[in-house]
């Protein structure tokens, strides 16, 4: 897989919030799309992962705390319920012990949660 690379993301940060919003959901498209292998591979290789170097709206709004971001808005923490649920699950360094359908289920409704800002 062609992976979405820092520099895209750092970019779309620095254009607009909808730049952002949108790169995420590219980000997390490619995640949920990925087979197991393609994802175990680029993260072996640092070119995915779903923490906020790899998130634009992480790039654009968190300061350390991710107050600004719109996916804390209504939340009371440092990122949306969804994200946690998906990085609970997020484990590729486990190889082929991970449960990775499991994982693709939280990131798609991550992914949806993401589209739902891109409709607003």
């Amino acid at each position: 897989m062609k992976w979405i690379t820092q520099k895209q993301i750092e970019a779309a940060a620095r254009k607009s919030d909808n730049a952002a919003i949108s790169m995420s959901m590219k980000h997390w498209w490619q995640v949920i799309t990925a087979t197991k292998k393609e994802l175990i591979d680029g993260y072996n290789d640092e070119k995915v992962d779903i923490w906020g170097q790899h998130c634009a709206l992480c790039e654009r709004f968190c300061d350390g705390h991710c107050e600004n971001c719109p996916l804390t808005i209504g939340s009371r923490s440092d990122c949306c319920q969804e994200w946690k649920n998906a990085t609970e699950l997020w484990n590729p360094e486990a190889g082929h012990r991970w449960k990775h359908r499991a994982f693709q289920k939280a990131a798609k409704i991550m992914y949806k949660r993401l589209c739902n800002l891109s409709s607003k």
